[in-house]
C-alpha cells in the first residue's frame, strides 16, 4: 500500500533548521568513548549541534564515580540520545553501562536513540562474533555472565535502530551534517508530539482521518484537508503524522513542511522531487535519470507522505506518482473538503459529462462540493459546466489541453456558495488568455469567494458588483489587460496574499489600508505602476514585498513597519532612489540590483540571532558592518572595493559565519585581515576579478571547514600559512591565476577534497602531497600546464586530470590505489598504453568488492576486450542496445556486478552527461544503472572520442537494513533469459540538451563481473 496525505494551510511550522523547544532540559544526551573520538569527530559534532542551538549533555559531565541513578536522572531529562560506537567503545565498562541504561529507557519509556557507527561496521557492535563481543570477553572477563548478556542485549537493541555510519558517509563533515539534520527532524517530531498533548478533541479528529487512510488496506489513497487559513489543517495533519510515527509501523514516511516556500528556495518541483526520492529511498545526490529509474522501486514501497501548504493542484500532481485517483468525499464536517480514492468511483473529472454530473449530483451527503475541471469538450459546452452550481464551493478549471473558452457575462450568477475559484494554464501560443469575456466583462463574481486565482485575467477590472470582504487570496498574475482591480475602493479585510505580478498595464493597486492580514504583496513586472501608496508601510504582517522589474516605480513609502518582513525585491527599479527603512529583525533578502540606491536600511545591522541575509546592489560601495549574530550572508553584484569594516574589531566581536558568500563584486580588491576568524563553516568567493591576494592566516583557525574560490582570475597565490586552517576539509580553487600551491598545504590533516579545476598557470603540485592521508578526491581538470604528478595520497579514491593537455606521466603508485573514479580524457601527451593498463587494473578492483560503483573515463575509440558483449555502430544512427543471456542459478554466486562500456563522439563542446542503462526482459524493466560524467567546466571538445567504463554492484537485488538479500536478485529470478541493455544519454544541465542530442554513441558493451 502507498498512502499519501496533503494539507493546505496558512499556519507555519518551524523550519527543520530551527532549534527545538520542548519540555526537556537537554535536547541530546551524547554517549561516546572519549579516548577514541573526544578530540576529533565528537568535538566536531558537538560544535555543529551547538551552532544549531541544540543543548547537549555529554557523559564527561558525569563523574565516573557517580551512581547509575544520576545517569538515569539525566536521561529522563533528555529528548534523545546519540551513541557513537567507535573501535574501542566496548573496552569501557562505563560506556557499556550507559548503553544498557539507554536501552532500558528505550524499551520501557520509548526513549529515542540515534546510533552512529564511526569507522566500524554495525555488525561489529551487534554480532555475537563481532569485535565488541570479543572485547567484552577479553576486557571484562571477571564480570558475571548476567552483566555480559545485559551489555550485549543492549548493544544489539541500540544497533538495530536507524542511524548513521561512516562507511556510508566517509567524509566527517558530511556525516556530522547528516546527524545534525536527523537530530533536528527527530526533535521537531518530539516537539510536535508535546505540542498536541493539550489539544482537546484532537484524538477524535485524528481517528477520523486514520479511518479514511485505512493503513491496513492494500490501496493508494490521497486525503486532502481543505479549508480557510487558521482552521487547523496543519495542526490536524501534523497530529496524524505524529500518531503514525509513534505507532512504529515499518513504512517509509516523511512530512514536507511549507511546501510552497520550499519550492521557492529549491529548484522548483524538480528539486522537491529529488529531495523526496532521496529521503524515501535513503539515497543522496540523485539526478534526473536516477529519479526515472528509481520510480519503480519507490512504487513497490509502502509510503506515508504528508505535504503541508500545497497551494495548487499542479504541485500535487507533479509530486505524486502515476495511477493517482481523486474522489469527492466528506471529511470533518467543520474543517474541510477532501479528495479520497476508491475503486468504485470515477478517478478524475476529465470529461465534460463527468463535470456536469458532479456539479448537479445529490448523492454526496454534505452540501459542500469541490470540483476539479479539466474540460476537453468544445467551447459551446463550457458554460453549462457552471449550471446547477448553487451548492458548488470550489472550481479549478485546467485548460492545459484546451482551446479558447468564451464565457458569458453571467457565468457565475447563482453560485452563492463558491469559495474557491482557480483558472490555470490559460495562456495560448500567442501569450494571451484562453478565456474570453464579453466586452463589458463579468457581471459579478460570488461574494462568498475566499480564493480567487485567475491567471491572464481577461478584463480591465473585476466586476463592480463583486464584494471581496471574504477574499484571502487574490491572484490575477500575467494579465495583459488589467488596469486596476476595482474602479471603486473595496474592503479587503481578510486578504493574506495579493499577486498581481506580470500585469504590465496595471496603473494602481487596491487600497490596502484595511488589509491588516496581508503577508505577501507581489507586483513583479508591473511596468506601468508608478506609485506604491504609503499605506503599505502599515501592513504589520507583511512578509514578502516583490517589486522586481517595476521600471516606472517612483513613489515609495519611507518606511516598512512590518516586524515580520523577510524579503524585499527591488531589482531593476531604476527610478527608486531611496531604500525604505525596514523595521524588521527577520530580514533575509534585500535585492537592490539595477537601482541607484546607495544608503542601506538599518535593518541589515539588526538581523536576529542565527539569521541570514542576501544583499545585492550595484551602487553599494561600502561593506556593511552587519550584525555579529548573522550566520549566513551573501553579498553579490556590488561595487564594494574593500572589506575593511572589521579590521579594528576585537576577535570576540567578529561575526561567525556558517556561510559567507561574496559573488560578482568586480571592484573588490581586499578582504579583512580577520577574514579567517569569521567562520564556523564555509567561505565562498566567486567572480571577484580585482582580488590579487588573500590575507595571511596569522594564527590557528578551527572554524573554517570549506573554501570555494572561483573566477578570481587575477588571484595569484594562496596564503603560505594555509596550514593554520586546522579544520579545513574541502578546498575548491577554480579559474584563478595561481602558479603553485603553498608547501604548507600538506599539513592540512583534515583535508579530504581538493579541487583545482582550470587553473591555467598552475604548473606544480607539491611533491609530498602524499602526506594528505585523508584526501579522497583530487581534481586537476583543465590545468593545462601540469606535466607530472608526484606520488599520490594513499586513500585517494577519485582523480580527475581531464584536459591536462601537457601531462606526460602519472605517478608511480597509481596502479596500487583502490580507485573509485578516474577521469583522464584529453591528455594527448600520456603514453597510449596507459589507458589499457589502468582499465585492466580498474576491472580487477571492480571484481574485488572494494566499492559498489566505479567510473573510468579516457580518450580512445575502443571498449576494453574483457567486456564480453558489444554492439558496434555501422550506421548513421547511434547504437543503443546490446543483449546477453543471464547465467543459470548455479553460477549466481560468481557474479559480483555488471560492467558497462560506451564510446561517444567528441564533435561537441564538453558537456556534463548522464548515461543510463535500462535492463529489460521483454517490455519490463527489471533493473537500471546510471552514471554521470562531469564537464569540469572545460567547455570544449576533446581531441578524440571518449571511452566511458563503469561498474555497478547495486543491480544484484534489493537490500534490507544494509544486507543484500540474494533471494531477491533480479538476475537469479530471470536466470537463463535474454536481457536487453538499452543505453541513453541525457544532459546534466538543461541548456545542454541540443549538444547532447548531437553526441553519437559509437559502441556499447556489457559484461558480468566474476
Amino acid at each position: 500500500m502507498s498512502s499519501s496525505s496533503s494539507s493546505s494551510s496558512s499556519s507555519h511550522h518551524a523550519d527543520s533548521t530551527s532549534s527545538y523547544s520542548g519540555k526537556w532540559e537537554y535536547d541530546v544526551f551524547l554517549c561516546f568513548r572519549g579516548a577514541d573520538t573526544r578530540h576529533g569527530f565528537t568535538s566536531h559534532l558537538m560544535a555543529a549541534l551547538s551552532d544549531r542551538q541544540i543543548k547537549v549533555f555529554i557523559d564527561d559531565m558525569l563523574s565516573k564515580t557517580e551512581s547509575i541513578h544520576e545517569l538515569i536522572s539525566v536521561l529522563s531529562k533528555s529528548a534523545l540520545s546519540i551513541v557513537i560506537f567507535s573501535k574501542n567503545f566496548a573496552d569501557s565498562s562505563w560506556c557499556l553501562d550507559e548503553v544498557a541504561t539507554i536501552s532500558q529507557r528505550m524499551v520501557k519509556f520509548g526513549h529515542r536513540v540515534l546510533p552512529v557507527f564511526y569507522k566500524l561496521e554495525p555488525s561489529a557492535v551487534s554480532d555475537d562474533s563481532g569485535s565488541y563481543a570479543a572485547a567484552i570477553e577479553q576486557k571484562h572477563g571477571s564480570k558475571s555472565p548476567g552483566d555480559k548478556k545485559r551489555w550485549m542485549d543492549a548493544l544489539k537493541a541500540v544497533a538495530e535502530r536507524a542511524g548513521h555510519t561512516s562507511q556510508a558517509i566517509k567524509i566527517d563533515s558530511e556525516l556530522v551534517e547528516a546527524i545534525v539534520i536527523d537530530v533536528l527532524k527527530r526533535l521537531a517530531e518530539i516537539s510536535r508530539r508535546v505540542k498536541f498533548d493539550h489539544l482537546i478533541g484532537m484524538d477524535a479528529r485524528v481517528c477520523e482521518v486514520e479511518q479514511l487512510l485505512a493503513m491496513d488496506v492494500d490501496d493508494f489513497r490521497i486525503i486532502g484537508l481543505w479549508g480557510m487559513g487558521g482552521v487547523g489543517k496543519t495542526t490536524l495533519a501534523t497530529a496524524c503524522y505524529q500518531s503514525f510515527v509513534s505507532s512504529g509501523k515499518e513504512i517509509k514516511h516523511h512530512f514536507v513542511q511549507n511546501i510552497s516556500e520550499k519550492l521557492e528556495k529549491q529548484s522548483g518541483i524538480e528539486g522537491m522531487v529529488y529531495e523526496l526520492y532521496s529521503i524515501l529511498l535513503s539515497e543522496a545526490n540523485l539526478n534526473y535519470m536516477d529519479i526515472c529509474h528509481r520510480r519503480e522501486r519507490l512504487s513497490r514501497l509502502r509510503v506515508f507522505l504528508v505535504l503541508d501548504s500545497v497551494e495548487t493542484i499542479s504541485q500535487l500532481e507533479q509530486l505524486l506518482l502515476e495511477d493517482k485517483r481523486i474522489e469527492v468525499h466528506e471529511l470533518l464536517r467543520e474543517m474541510a473538503w477532501d479528495i479520497v480514492s476508491e475503486e468504485e468511483h470515477r478517478s478524475r473529472f476529465n470529461k465534460f459529462d463527468d463535470v456536469h454530473k458532479l456539479l448537479a449530483v445529490e448523492k454526496v451527503k454534505t452540501s459542500r462540493r469541490f470540483s476539479y475541471l479539466n474540460i476537453l469538450k468544445p467551447k459551446e459546452k463550457h458554460r453549462s459546466a457552471f449550471e446547477k452550481g448553487s451548492a458548488t464551493e470550489g472550481i479549478l478549471l485546467n485548460l492545459s489541453k484546451d482551446t479558447d473558452v468564451h464565457m458569458e457575462a453571467n457565468a457565475f450568477e447563482g453560485m452563492t456558495s463558491l469559495r474557491y475559484l482557480e483558472f490555470s494554464y490559460l495562456e495560448n501560443k500567442y501569450g494571451a488568455s484562453k478565456v474570453h469575456l464579453p466586452h463589458g466583462g463579468l457581471i459579478t463574481l460570488p461574494n462568498s469567494l475566499r480564493w480567487l486565482e485567475w491567471q491572464k485575467f481577461p478584463s480591465k477590472s473585476l466586476p463592480s458588483r463583486f464584494s471581496p470582504e471574504n477574499l484571502v487570496t487574490l491572484c490575477l498574475s500575467g494579465s495583459l489587460i488589467l488596469k486596476r482591480c476595482w474602479e471603486a475602493e473595496q474592503q479587503l479585510v481578510n486578504l493574506v496574499w495579493l499577486d498581481l505580478s506580470g500585469c504590465i498595464n496595471l496603473v494602481a493597486i487596491p487600497n490596502l489600508s484595511g488589509s491588516p492580514k496581508l503577508e505577501r504583496l507581489l507586483l513583479e513586472g508591473c511596468k506601468r505602476l508608478i506609485e506604491l501608496s504609503s499605506h503599505v508601510q502599515d501592513l504589520h504582517k507583511l512578509v514578502v514585498l516583490d517589486l522586481d522589474d517595476c521600471t516606472n516605480m517612483r513613489i515609495f513609502p519611507a518606511k516598512l513597519n512590518s516586524k515580520f518582513l523577510k524579503k524585499v525585491y527591488l531589482s531593476n527599479c531604476p527610478k527608486v532612489t531611496l531604500c525604505p527603512e525596514i523595521n524588521s529583525q527577520e530580514l533575509m533578502w534585500l535585492d537592490l540590483r539595477d537601482t541607484p540606491i546607495i544608503a542601506l536600511p538599518t535593518a541589515i545591522y539588526n538581523v536576529k540571532q542565527d539569521g541570514w541575509l542576501l544583499l545585492c546592489g550595484k551602487h553599494i560601495t561600502c561593506f556593511p558592518a552587519i550584525s555579529a549574530s548573522l550566520k549566513r550572508f551573501r553579498l553579490c553584484h556590488t561595487l564594494i572595493a574593500e572589506m575593511d569594516c572589521y579590521d579594528d574589531h576585537q576577535l570576540s566581536s567578529l561575526p561567525r559565519f556558517f556561510l559567507l558568500e561574496l559573488v560578482g563584486n568586480p571592484k573588490l580588491k581586499s578582504l579583512s585581515r580577520h577574514i579567517w576568524n569569521m567562520f564556523s563553516g564555509t567561505f565562498h568567493l566567486e567572480d571577484c576579478p580585482s582580488i590579487q591576494s588573500l590575507p595571511e592566516i596569522s594564527q590557528p583557525v578551527t572554524g573554517l571547514t570549506q573554501i570555494y574560490i572561483k573566477g578570481c582570475r587575477n588571484l595569484k597565490s594562496f596564503p603560505t600559512s594555509i596550514n593554520n586552517l586546522k579544520s579545513l576539509q574541502i578546498l575548491r580553487f577554480f579559474e584563478t591565476d595561481i602558479e603553485s600551491l603553498p608547501p604548507a598545504i600538506v599539513e592540512l590533516d583534515q583535508l579530504s577534497e581538493l579541487f583545482l579545476h582550470s587553473n591555467k598557470r598552475l604548473e606544480f603540485v607539491p611533491s609530498n602531497i602524499h602526506k594528505l592521508v585523508r584526501l579522497s578526491y583530487l581534481s586537476l581538470a583543465g590545468c593545462s600546464r601540469i606535466k607530472f604528478l608526484p606520488e599520490l595520497p594513499p586513500n585517494l579514491l577519485t582523480l580527475a586530470v581531464s584536459g591536462c593537455t601537457s601531462l606526460q606521466a602519472l605517478p608511480i603508485n597509481i596502479h596500487r590505489l583502490g580507485w573509485k573514479r578516474l577521469y583522464f580524457e584529453d591528455c594527448p601527451q600520456l603514453d597510449t598504453h596507459l589507458p589499457q593498463e589502468l582499465v585492466l587494473n580498474f576491472c580487477n578492483h571492480a571484481s574485488s568488492n572494494l566499492h559498489s560503483q566505479g567510473v573510468l573515463q579516457h580518450s580512445g575509440s575502443k571498449i576494453p576486450g574483457w567486456v564480453a558483449h558489444k554492439s558496434m555502430n555501422y550506421a548513421s544512427d547511434s547504437c543503443t542496445m546490446v543483449q546477453l543471456t543471464l547465467p543459470n542459478c548455479t553460477t549466481k554466486k560468481l557474479i559480483k556486478g555488471i560492467a558497462f562500456g560506451v564510446v561517444c563522439s567528441s564533435d561537441v563542446g564538453r558537456v556534463g552527461i548522464s548515461i543510463t542503462c535500462d535492463c529489460s526482459i521483454g517490455t519490463s524493466t527489471v533493473a537500471a544503472a546510471s552514471w554521470s560524467s562531469p564537464s569540469f567546466g572545460l567547455g570544449r571538445a576533446s581531441q578524440s572520442d571518449n571511452v566511458y567504463i563503469w561498474y555497478d554492484k547495486n543491480l544484484l537485488g534489493e537490500t534490507k537494513k544494509g544486507i543484500r538479500d540474494e533471494a531477491e536478485a533480479w538476475y537469479e529470478r530471470y536466470a537463463g533469459l535474454t536481457v536487453s541493455f538499452i543505453f541513453s544519454l541525457q544532459p546534466d544541465e538543461e541548456e545542454d540538451v541540443d549538444k547532447v542530442k548531437s553526441i553519437k554513441v559509437k559502441s556499447i558493451g556489457v559484461s558480468l563481473l566474476n
